[in-house]
């Protein structure tokens, strides 16, 4: 008896939708987040960031998504160009701007 009333009281999620994980990753990353130490992790993050921005961002919003202490503003450009090259992102130079697509 006490099992079928925890069955009823239990509430009924349904299956998330694509749409509903997309928003999930948006509100997750809505947070800012610190930078990781490891050169790995510094790409797969940044590649994450900007697949789940949902519009092209350039380095200064790119780098709003993220706290930190140390040089890694200096190093973001580098991962930038390094996703570039593996074809992670596009890079559209318009004009002194850098935009990047995930």
């Amino acid at each position: 008896m006490v099992a079928q009333l925890f069955k009823s009281l239990r509430p009924r999620l349904p299956r998330l939708r694509p749409e509903d994980e997309f928003l999930i990753a948006v509100h997750t990353m809505a947070k800012r987040a610190a930078w990781p130490a490891s050169l790995p992790e510094q790409l797969r993050v940044v590649a994450d960031t900007l697949k789940f921005a949902g519009r092209p961002l350039d380095l200064d919003q790119l780098a709003e998504h993220f706290t930190g202490r140390g040089a890694w503003k200096k190093r973001l450009p580098d991962i930038v160009e390094s996703l570039a090259a593996l074809g992670r992102l596009k890079i559209e130079r318009s004009g002194e701007r850098i935009v990047l697509h995930g």
